[in-house]
């Protein structure tokens, strides 16, 4: 598990915020991220800190990881709390590591000559996947898509449409070079 100091939640992100030093049968506190320069939380019709300046371990999970803030709590206003954070955990979710590279990708759908191909771009890579922009949607007529990628979400941002990907049965070779790959850093 490695240390960060660098993230932070975004607004909107769910917390679930646990007192350390909690009363038995005290329940834990969830929340949302509210903007704003300093990082609170609206705990809406969530049970309140027992006390100011409560020590808690708020979670936070990313797409890349898992985010454990170690914080002091600190009740602004009603339902409102700030946390001066001492520490972040990042808990890799990954299998496998990733590394932010732009390689361009083509990408087929079916299996006929009138297969439709998709041109893009990766976002990351590991050996176990990757998350590719295309600049139109995958055309779905409901019938199988067939890759040898396995589509995990999409999404569509303000540059494109953004796929995720993972790789189930990569030859060992094709492995190999992405590993080299991830390690060098792109």
């Amino acid at each position: 598990m490695a240390e960060t100091t660098q993230w932070r939640p975004a607004a909107g992100q769910i917390a679930l915020i646990e007192p350390v030093d909690a009363s038995p049968g005290r329940d834990c506190l969830t929340g949302v991220v509210v903007p704003g320069e300093r990082i609170l939380i609206d705990l809406g019709a969530s049970p309140r800190p027992e006390s100011d300046a409560a020590e808690v371990v708020a979670s936070f999970f990313a797409p890349d990881a898992l985010y454990r803030l170690f914080a002091k709590a600190h009740e602004e206003a009603d339902g409102l709390v700030s946390l001066d954070v001492s520490a972040i955990e990042r808990v890799q979710r990954r299998a496998n590591p990733r590394v932010q590279v732009v390689l361009p990708v083509r990408l087929g759908v079916g299996d006929t000559a009138e297969a439709a191909v998709l041109s893009g771009e990766t976002v990351d890579l590991s050996t176990g996947g990757c998350r590719v922009m295309t600049d139109r949607p995958w055309p779905t007529d409901g019938g199988a898509v067939r890759t040898q990628a396995r589509v995990v979400t999409v999404d569509l941002n303000g540059d494109g449409w953004e796929y995720r990907l993972a790789f189930p049965g990569i030859a060992e070779p094709d492995a190999e070079r992405l590993s080299r790959l991830v390690a060098l850093g792109g």
